[in-house]
């Protein structure tokens, strides 16, 4: 995505979340946004679905209920960035210190360590195991 194309959806967006006429909410999904500076951007709501994004500045930005979900956010700055029901499920957020609290109301991807401790869980009792492969759906 080129930054005149990027400015044209920004601007766009900013149209649709001030009720302005030819507003449209931001779809950048699977979008290229790698290294770019989107810092103090209001992108409430805007779609990032497995957007490259590593590296990117989201510093001030405020992303309430944005959808990152998929989207690598590798090394990416989010310093007083508003993450308010912000979809990060599935996120790929190394190098990213998600302890920091803005990210205490962001829906964050599962830790390793809840993962590992479900996985115990199943292998721990393996009837229970079984159990839930056959009420999601899955065959045996």
């Amino acid at each position: 995505m080129t930054p005149t194309q990027l400015a044209k959806v920004l601007e766009r967006h900013d149209r649709w979340i001030n009720g302005r006429p030819d507003g449209a909410r931001a779809n950048l999904s699977l979008a290229n946004l790698e290294g770019l500076d989107l810092s103090h951007a209001d992108l409430r709501s805007a779609q990032f679905t497995q957007a490259l994004m590593e590296k990117a500045d989201l510093s001030e930005a405020n992303l309430e209920n944005a959808n990152l979900a998929g989207a690598c956010l590798r090394h990416s700055r989010f310093d007083g960035t508003r993450l308010v029901g912000c979809d990060l499920t599935e996120a790929d957020l190394a190098g990213v210190d998600t302890s920091a609290p803005v990210f205490a109301q962001a829906l964050l991807p599962r830790r390793v360590e809840d993962i590992e401790r479900s996985l115990q869980n199943k292998i721990a009792d393996p009837r229970r195991w079984v159990d839930s492969l056959t009420r999601d759906g899955a065959r045996l």
